[in-house]
């Protein structure tokens, strides 16, 4: 898997976590209840199996698989990402691995980077 595959595959991960964190609060039977369960069917689908699998670990420990931050911190156990990692953070289309909790960290977009996609039409993957 290439890392542009990877950074696609977790902007789908991303969204598979909100999917799955919101279908409770919505009455089951519903129109939208139905339709949300037919969007994580189809993420989960088209997600690799290794990645679902790490998914689902993660759901069963309560924790969510991916989180963006903006900082040199992990937004699932909060706590500082080391330097060496950080940096790894900080460079384009990557990400890293919480060496605390074992989420996935990926950069929020910069706002230039929203301003831009608001101007173009597109928006940020998994938003």
């Amino acid at each position: 898997m290439s890392i542009m595959q990877s950074i696609e595959s977790l902007a789908e991960l991303h969204s598979l976590n909100w999917l799955e964190r919101t279908l409770p609060t919505l009455p089951a039977g519903t129109a939208g209840h139905l339709a949300m369960q037919a969007q994580i069917m189809e993420l989960r689908r088209r997600l690799p199996v290794s990645l679902l699998t790490y998914h689902d670990r993660m759901l069963a420990k309560k924790r969510p698989s991916v989180v963006r931050t903006a900082s040199d911190q992990c937004n699932s156990c909060h706590l500082r990402l080391p330097s060496g990692t950080a940096v790894e953070l900080n460079k384009p289309n990557n990400f890293v691995l919480c060496p605390h909790c074992g989420v996935f960290v990926t950069q929020s977009p910069s706002p230039a980077q929203i301003a831009s996609q608001k101007n173009t039409g597109t928006h940020p993957a998994g938003s």
